[in-house]
């Protein structure tokens, strides 16, 4: 009789409906304890940032007692989740036997639930601050304005004096966070709902990749749990900012996963073409070299997988046509960048593909446990959980020794190359932890397989392996990194934006011993998040127009008279009255303004003290003109906020070049006039006569969009005029509603031809002939792509 109730238990343990109780217990579990953490550790969170910026002490007994009753009531439901699940596990195996035995249904639910969960760091409340973050929050509502407006933005009138939007970077992300966020209308939590969504895609598209790998339903799926909540992905997105990169994880995994489909007779051909050329299309359009890096991954891959029979040479002709179809539709993101990146201080032709031996404080990155940010620069390597690499290093010995059968052995053949190399390749900007984890967690997930086949149906083996994995990167994944404390940047953000719209401003950041620096970007940060502000930085520099140089060189000296004697000398301050700076705005962790020692400084509003800077104006006149064009080497390289801690040469030499154009200007200090005006160029004015009589040229209108620049100026007679916007082939400048080709200024600043009477100027930008034509280009391909898909589908049918 006993022997016949087991087995009627067993039975029952496996039907379908016990694994639907278990996912719901862990769906409870779930909801409760993520209502816990994200209510209870926000709000001790802030008491703690507060504390410190107060310069308080803070207790354990102070924080327990500043708990309340909703705290409570968060824990007691998270713990009568717990018990529920332990219950179902304890006198059922429940949890164990789900594991061995769900359904693919299940299994998804599973994951999904799960990986929600591991995502709850994107969801606390606050601003997001870490690294890239500001530059992405501001140029979502960048896009999103232009959208609105009803135009794909091309240019931004509120980085570096105006520089192009997405010309020059991965416009993909934007676009879509731009269009989003014309729903949400808040751009922090437009990234958040991006972030969350693309970590749960994540963890869906690796779970499919494995599938297809042959991998059964619960390594796979624990695999996927692994992968999407690795610490080193969150790195990536909340400490150090780069967006961008969330695309090209799921690009990544969408790419291997349809060539393994083509090349084998895992999927539907005319689906998995698809899904190919789409992915290495939208990999290029949102950022070129990682879709270079992962081309050459997938190159060491597919070559593998071709000599090691697993791929089919008869259908290499698919994934080829499949990638010149994805190379096709992104030439509007590639052409233009390369024809016309002399006039932007990107530098497209730089070694793409370097080599390097890692250190060993680099490879100790991966391992170390680690739940805050580790690493600065170039270097993204974070921890990518122990389990998870322990879980590879079995799964790469079980199936080199064939535990897991020829196909397996092959796989973890094939994976070696990329993942060997991906050690060794870098380039500054491709996250190369990126491809570690994922080359990983292919072989954990092989590790899983060795474990499952192992396993008896009765162990609790998997179920502790699956514990170990899901609380390693669940140790890492509660981080409420947003903050609630900044709502002192966002205002004067605001304040800026309503009060002087057509201003710019210079900003300096104090830190907490007292010192401080100038912010010359790229970056940004709650100031730009809810506000357009005109700014001297700006968040992408490799788009900064060659003005950028000089720009950023102008800041320092400020910060360097500053920090001087506290004043500003004369000609720092004509040549940011040149910028049309208006003021200089400090910032320190916890309020807004200036330190006392800046003795120019007065108060003002919500951005306490402020530098301001009299007589500046967006147009200085002259009726004459004189060359002075720039050694070469001052507009490129690029400069970066190191180059001045120890001066190079190259900072040296624009400093003198810029006392060159002060005296041969002969800037007034009393009003907007020049001696002169220096331009690159004198002969490009043409034969417009310079008249003698007085002609005190007036500025009566000046007003700044995010793509328009509209100024009135009233005159007596010929003459010229330097505008405070650079000179950029791809704007076009006209006078009276006809175009003109502007003179170039010593300082790329644009310079215009006036006449007597009103002369109505406008700057927006144009759409190139280059950038015309590669659009044509790409819709074309991508017109193509969808007929040579309609024609793969139906081509079987009609066979």
């Amino acid at each position: 009789m006993k022997r016949a109730t087991s087995k009627l238990d067993r039975q029952r343990s496996t039907d379908p409906g016990d694994g639907w109780k278990v996912v719901q217990g862990v769906l409870f579990l779930a909801i409760s304890s993520i209502a816990s953490l994200l209510y209870t550790i926000g709000h001790l969170k802030d008491i703690i940032v507060n504390a410190f910026n107060e310069g308080r002490s803070i207790s354990l007994l102070s924080l327990w007692v500043s708990l309340g009753p909703v705290d409570a009531l968060f824990a007691s439901l998270s713990a009568a989740a717990f018990a529920l699940v332990i219950y179902l596990e304890w006198y059922r195996r429940a949890l164990s036997r789900l594991l061995l035995l769900a359904t693919p249904w299940q299994g998804f639910v599973l994951l999904t639930i799960i990986a929600a969960w591991l995502g709850q760091a994107y969801l606390f409340p606050g601003v997001l601050l870490g690294g890239d973050t500001g530059s992405h929050l501001a140029r979502f509502l960048e896009v999103r304005e232009g959208l609105t407006a009803g135009t794909l933005p091309q240019w931004t009138n509120f980085d570096y004096l105006g520089s192009p939007l997405l010309g020059f970077t991965g416009p993909l992300l934007y676009v879509v966070g731009g269009a989003l966020d014309i729903l949400i209308h808040d751009p922090v939590i437009t990234a958040k709902i991006l972030l969350f969504t693309t970590h749960l895609a994540a963890g869906w598209v690796f779970y499919a990749l494995l599938l297809r790998l042959g991998i059964s339903r619960m390594p796979a799926m624990l695999a996927a749990i692994g992968f999407s909540g690795s610490f080193a992905a969150l790195h990536l997105f909340l400490f150090r900012g780069v967006f961008p990169q969330a695309f090209t994880i799921i690009g990544l995994v969408l790419i291997f996963y349809a060539a393994e489909g083509m090349m084998r007779t895992a999927g539907i051909l005319w689906r998995d073409w698809l899904i190919f050329s789409l992915s290495v299309g939208g990999l290029i359009v949102n950022h070129q070299p990682h879709a270079l890096f992962i081309g050459l991954y997938l190159g060491l891959f597919g070559g593998a997988s071709l000599i090691l029979g697993r791929w089919d040479w008869s259908r290499l002709w698919a994934v080829a046509t499949a990638g010149i179809a994805g190379v096709g539709i992104s030439l509007v993101a590639v052409v233009p960048i390369i024809v016309e990146s002399s006039w932007v201080m990107i530098n497209p032709s730089s070694d793409l593909l370097l080599l390097h031996l890692p250190t060993w404080s680099r490879l100790l990155h991966l391992i170390s446990w680690r739940d805050t940010r580790t690493t600065w620069g170039s270097d993204y390597w974070a921890y990518l959980g122990i389990v998870l690499v322990v879980l590879a290093i079995f799964g790469c010995l079980s199936a080199w020794r064939c535990r897991l059968g020829l196909e397996h052995r092959r796989l973890v053949l094939a994976i070696a190359p990329g993942l060997a190399i991906s050690f060794f390749l870098y380039n500054p900007v491709v996250r190369d932890v990126i491809f570690l984890l994922f080359f990983l967690g292919i072989l954990a997930a092989l590790g899983l397989e060795w474990l499952a086949r192992a396993a008896d149906k009765e162990s609790r083996m998997p179920l502790t392996v699956a514990i170990a994995l899901t609380l390693d990167v669940a140790s890492t994944s509660v981080q409420p990194v947003a903050r609630r404390d900044k709502d002192f940047l966002i205002e004067a953000g605001q304040y800026l934006a309503r009060t002087a719209p057509n201003e710019r401003i210079g900003q300096i950041d104090l830190k907490r011993d007292g010192s401080f620096n100038v912010d010359i970007g790229p970056g940004s940060g709650p100031l730009s998040s809810y506000a357009m502000v005109q700014r001297v930085a700006g968040h992408h520099n490799m788009a900064a127009t060659r003005i950028h140089n000089y720009a950023v060189t102008i800041l320092e000296m400020a910060a360097h008279d500053l920090g001087r004697d506290g004043r500003l000398d004369a000609p720092t301050l004509t040549l940011l009255r040149l910028l049309n700076v208006t003021r200089i705005i400090c910032f320190s962790p916890t309020a807004a303004g200036c330190p006392e020692s800046f003795v120019e400084a007065s108060n003002e509003g919500p951005l306490g003290r402020v530098i301001h800077i009299v007589g500046t104006s967006p147009a200085i006149f002259s009726r004459g003109l004189v060359n002075l064009a720039p050694p070469p080497g001052l507009e490129k390289p690029m400069l970066w906020a190191e180059d001045f801690t120890s001066p190079i040469p190259q900072v040296s030499k624009i400093d003198d070049f810029m006392m060159s154009y002060l005296r041969d200007a002969g800037i007034s200090s009393t009003s907007h006039d020049a001696l002169a005006l220096p331009v690159y160029d004198v002969s490009t004015a043409g034969s417009v006569v310079v008249e003698s009589d007085p002609w005190q040229p007036i500025l009566t209108r000046y007003s700044v969009s995010l793509q328009k620049v509209e100024i009135r100026i009233m005159s007596g007679g010929r003459g010229y005029a330097q505008l405070s916007h650079p000179w950029y082939p791809a704007n076009e400048v006209s006078i009276n509603g006809k175009p003109i080709i502007p003179l170039r200024g010593a300082f790329d600043l644009v310079v215009v031809p006036i006449e007597a009477g009103i002369n109505d100027i406008e700057i927006h930008p144009v759409t190139t002939s280059v950038r015309y034509y590669s659009i044509i280009a790409s819709l074309s391909m991508l017109f193509i792509a969808c007929l040579f898909t309609v024609l793969l589908a139906i081509g079987p049918r009609r066979a």
